[in-house]
């Protein structure tokens, strides 16, 4: 038996844990076990038909893998966790029998709220790196790779040091039925750190938008001058097609972790205390981080076909000949001009 910060018995159980017995919240169990299945999914259907498409620079690439690999991170440890929630409600027989053992509510927890921060911090690295390309774009192209995997690190330590932060006086000794749930020792320091993130977000979308016109204009005036080169040309195209993407990602990154930090911290201001069986499930509904990792590579998939389109129409305009109008008449000049030559 483990030694839970409060007296755990039936009476305690059954007035904080009934909704783990109630279908409302076994439902949303479900869902969220499908959701993960979906974004492994689509995040492996992503890698295999379509991240070839994306000729980006090293330093971008590797931050943008590095959020899939986050993505799809916390996908799996939510299904693992929601499966194994949902398995132990259905054959418990005792009311204390649905509450998580410190150590696996841990070993479930760390990683869900790690890979959250790494989706986070990733995106925010890659406005980073963009705006580094888009500044440098002269020289960019035959930079280092050291960038990319100086930005990834950073993505990776930020998150550890937030983790620390979070949980570094925290015993894990209050009894919980979710790994999606709060300790009581952190709330407040979770409260800060979304708030935080959140700011972050608004800022980033931002930034993300106002890099995409930079960008647009700069490749306007490039259209218009004849020193640039090609490898110049080159990259502030892919500068373009980069924080385009960037955008539409920071859209859904905002939209659905401002609804989530909202929601999470609105229910802990009005609902203190035990919750009924609806409202635990409907708190447990309220963690939708997991539905970006669906999003985005429907996002990626979108932009990458998109991207294809235009490719081609490029491609179709170079090699189709007009054969009316004052261009119809040069083009016949210059076939006659050939032939006679």
């Amino acid at each position: 038996m483990y030694n839970y910060a409060v007296q755990l018995d039936d009476e305690f159980c059954t007035t904080m844990f009934s909704g783990a017995y109630h279908p409302a919240f076994q439902s949303v169990k479900g869902y969220h076990v499908l959701l993960s299945i979906i974004s492994m999914f689509s995040i492996s259907y992503f890698f295999v038909a379509y991240s070839n498409l994306l000729a980006f620079h090293f330093n971008i690439k590797i931050l943008f893998f590095f959020q899939f690999f986050a993505c799809f991170l916390q996908a799996a440890i939510l299904g693992i966790a929601q499966t194994h929630h949902l398995v132990l409600a259905l054959i418990s027989t005792n009311p204390c029998d649905v509450v998580l053992p410190p150590w696996l509510y841990t070993s479930l927890n760390l990683p869900l709220i790690f890979s959250m921060l790494c989706m986070e911090f990733s995106q925010i690295l890659m406005v980073i790196e963009r705006t580094l390309a888009s500044c440098l774009v002269i020289c960019y192209e035959k930079s280092t790779k050291t960038i990319g995997i100086v930005l990834t690190v950073i993505a990776i330590i930020v998150p550890l040091i937030t983790c620390l932060y979070m949980y570094y006086d925290d015993e894990f000794d209050y009894p919980q039925m979710s790994a999606m749930a709060t300790s009581p020792d952190s709330e407040v320091k979770v409260n800060y750190i979304f708030i935080t993130i959140n700011v972050l977000n608004f800022l980033t979308l931002m930034h993300s938008i106002g890099l995409y016109r930079h960008n647009q204009r700069e490749v306007r005036v490039m259209r218009n001058q004849d020193h640039f080169i090609l490898s110049t040309r080159y990259q502030m195209n892919e500068n373009i097609i980069s924080s385009k993407l960037l955008w539409w990602m920071s859209t859904a990154q905002l939209i659905i972790f401002l609804t989530y930090g909202c929601a999470m911290y609105s229910l802990r201001i009005f609902l203190e205390g035990p919750r009924s069986a609806v409202w635990q499930a409907v708190t447990e509904l309220c963690y939708i981080p997991p539905l970006y990792c669906a999003v985005m590579p429907i996002i990626c998939i979108v932009s990458a076909q998109n991207l294809m389109n235009d490719r081609n129409a490029k491609i179709q305009s170079l090699i189709t000949l007009r054969s009316v109008g004052k261009e119809g008449w040069d083009n016949y000049q210059g076939l006659l001009q050939k032939q006679w030559a």
